[in-house]
């Protein structure tokens, strides 16, 4: 079973493959992502944003992720 580190890990490295990807494409190609399809939008900035700000703040959730993970000292508290 994956670890939360693992998870985060790995949701990290899928934003940078897909930012990457994003970014290889010619500009207007780009520009075709910001679309409307009936109710639905679709919005290029606002998902290259999203992506973006999974890799800024990857750092600080794999952190927090480490530091869950332990290591802990179990103390007998005795009575128990």
């Amino acid at each position: 079973m994956a670890t939360a580190f693992d998870n985060i890990a790995a949701t990290i490295a899928n934003a940078a493959a897909r930012l990457a990807e994003i970014d290889a494409l010619t500009i207007e190609q780009r520009v075709r992502f910001t679309y409307q399809d009936g109710d639905q939008s679709y919005d290029w900035n606002a998902y290259r944003a999203s992506l973006m700000q999974i890799l800024t703040n990857g750092p600080q959730m794999l952190a927090g992720a480490q530091a869950a993970a332990g290591p802990f000292t179990v103390i007998h508290c005795g009575g128990w």
